[in-house]
């Protein structure tokens, strides 16, 4: 279960042109609209389900602080390639717009 997991995050990251990092809150909205899935029924309070499940493969949330705004948890793209490397298909050599492991402006 957890490599289908770390697939959705890869899609999740590779839709939104591989940032450098995003929330946990908007990683758990996108999970939860992958019906058919099981954290498809996550709440928006499931954060602690999320890190349980990525935990043995060392990867951990980060506490943000912007400049501008309240602090907030989330998983950097740095901190999950190694697990997508090791656990998962690699993605397509030609994805029109997108270089994989690169980060759009």
């Amino acid at each position: 279960m957890t490599t289908e997991l770390l697939c959705d995050l890869r899609v999740i990251f590779l839709n939104k042109k591989d940032p450098e990092y995003l929330s946990t809150k908007d990683l758990l909205a996108e999970l939860a609209r992958r019906e058919y899935r099981p954290w498809s029924s996550w709440g928006g309070r499931s954060g602690k389900k999320l890190s349980n499940m990525l935990r043995p493969h060392g990867i951990n949330p980060t506490e943000f602080h912007p400049e501008k705004g309240e602090h907030f948890m989330g998983y950097r793209f740095k901190s999950l390639k190694d697990a997508w490397d090791r656990y998962i298909p690699p993605l397509p050599e030609e994805i029109p717009g997108h270089v994989p492991g690169h980060q759009s402006p």
